[in-house]
């Protein structure tokens, strides 16, 4: 994995492949992760880009409380398959998303 410093943050979003400027490398990489306050970009290759579960917040709920520990079908993306989750309760403000296989590049705000 890369930290890419001293980088105008403004100019990436995580699962972002191209631009980087990183050159030599077998396989592309994509950035994992953007820390504002350090302005730091952590870019690896894909497998590094893979997450079993998603932390939610300010929750808008649109499914009923029972469906909270069953099997839901969840779409991360538009244009993304559904994906069989569990939603885990963790406090009235806060939920985990368990996918049953790993997600490309769950990112704050997907669309």
């Amino acid at each position: 994995m890369f930290t890419l410093g001293n980088k105008r943050i403004g100019h990436y979003i995580i699962r972002q492949r191209k631009n980087l400027k990183i050159g030599g490398l077998k396989s592309p990489y994509y950035v994992l992760r953007i820390d504002a306050k350090q302005n730091i970009i952590v870019a690896g290759p894909k497998e590094f880009a893979f997450s079993k579960i998603a932390k939610i917040s300010n929750l808008n709920w649109i499914i009923s409380p029972e469906q909270i520990g069953k099997e839901v079908k969840v779409k991360l993306r538009c244009g993304m398959r559904t994906v069989k989750s569990i939603f885990i309760l963790k406090n009235k403000e806060e939920v985990v998303i368990e996918f049953r296989s790993p997600q490309f590049a769950v990112t704050p705000g997907s669309q």
